[in-house]
């Protein structure tokens, strides 16, 4: 079992390492080698490493895409306040009274408390709209909105949106390449002291705490929360690394081959500018999104992500059917081998399909729902940031 690691005493050794450290580290490889094997599904250094790479990329670019269409979509459609404040208020009345009158049929698919949740926060927006739009002058859509409450054009694009881009590609990443395994075997240090400020209440890896429905809505202000002081900190050095990151921009627009030796007619040179520019424009800022994603912001995160993990696991033997079409090429070996030892769980207690199932179901709805949410919202967003980025922007 994985929660098996963390019940290894930590010995000092006169080199100031844990033996505990060591042999938990060692136990972790162990378990992943002894799981991959054993269904022939070997852990491969190279084909890692490229998957690796592969992901690394994709993450990156999916997060700047879904930052960018969620960011155009909520500011700059121009879009009149007051229909829109009374459709979030009528949205914000009607999910809730529709999930009551679905949950007297159906109780075990629906939550009332998420429907209530998410009608209240649709509320509060829609009557912070119709207030701004009859007390504001000249606030009469969201964009202007938008400009008002954030009078800095640096600020709007670098702070609200150039930022959250590398911090959601970089949560992308750890999600994609998460190993339970590996991370449970040596706890974060900034854990202990932030499941002692939650008395163990959230979840976590240092005690295996359940998650809950309000762990998973609450997590992303812990992590913006626990990102901002690396952010703040290098955010200080922009100066200095936009001198850089200037020179860089017009080298790559003048001397990459984007624009040698290609016969591009007019509307396609533009659209490869607007392709170059998505990877050039703002990169300092971005990386200082990746980076504090990648220093403490991730941690709150952990629970929720070993939870994610889990449930995916389980929900592709429930759907698949088979360990073999659980399995995929583009997952990495910690996500296999998770898949693998589930597989594995319910075999031993008679059929595995049944109890990843049934793990599942015996979440409810309150858990399922806010982790769908955040497994599947990224594909719409990463389609409207494509949208709005190449193709409505000139």
């Amino acid at each position: 079992m994985v929660t098996d690691l963390k019940t290894i005493p930590s010995t000092p050794t006169s080199s100031g390492v844990s033996v505990g450290k060591k042999v938990r580290k060692l136990l972790a490889k162990e378990r992943m080698r002894s799981l991959l094997e054993q269904k022939r599904y070997g852990n491969h250094a190279g084909i890692n490493l490229i998957k690796s790479l592969i992901g690394f990329l994709v993450c990156l670019y999916a997060g700047k895409l879904a930052v960018t269409g969620f960011y155009d979509f909520v500011w700059e459609t121009h879009t009149p306040l007051r229909p829109l404040g009374i459709g979030l208020v009528t949205a914000g009345v009607f999910i809730p009274a529709v999930t009551g009158i679905r949950a007297r049929r159906h109780p075990k698919e629906v939550s009332i408390g998420t429907a209530v949740f998410v009608g209240f926060v649709l509320i509060i927006l829609g009557a912070g709209a119709l207030t701004a739009v009859a007390n504001l002058h000249g606030v009469t859509t969201n964009t202007s909105l938008w400009h008002y409450m954030v009078r800095s054009t640096d600020v709007r694009h670098q702070m609200m949106r150039s930022w959250p881009e590398g911090l959601i590609g970089g949560l992308l990443w750890v999600q994609f390449s998460w190993n339970s395994y590996k991370r449970r075997s040596t706890i974060h240090w900034y854990e202990r002291p932030f499941n002692r400020a939650f008395k163990g209440r959230f979840a976590n890896l240092v005690d295996d705490t359940p998650i809950a429905a309000w762990m998973i809505w609450i997590t992303p202000l812990f992590v913006v929360v626990a990102a901002l002081p690396i952010a703040t900190c290098m955010y200080l050095l922009t100066h200095l690394i936009n001198a850089h990151a200037t020179g860089l921009h017009h080298w790559l627009h003048q001397n990459v081959p984007w624009h040698v030796k290609v016969n591009l007619s007019p509307s396609g040179q533009a659209e490869s500018d607007k392709v170059l520019n998505s990877f050039t424009a703002d990169w300092p800022i971005f990386l200082i999104g990746f980076a504090s994603a990648n220093f403490f912001g991730r941690v709150p995160a952990f629970g929720v992500f070993d939870e994610t993990q889990l449930y995916q696991a389980q929900r592709r033997i429930s759907k698949k059917g088979s360990l073999k079409g659980a399995i995929s090429w583009w997952q990495m070996s910690g996500y296999q081998a998770r898949i693998i030892e589930e597989w594995q769980k319910g075999e031993a207690q008679g059929d595995a399909v049944d109890y990843a199932r049934a793990n599942v179901i015996a979440r409810g709805p309150g858990v399922v729902i806010p982790l769908k949410i955040a497994m599947w919202a990224i594909f719409p967003l990463v389609i409207l940031g494509g949208y709005y980025l190449y193709y409505v922007k000139q």
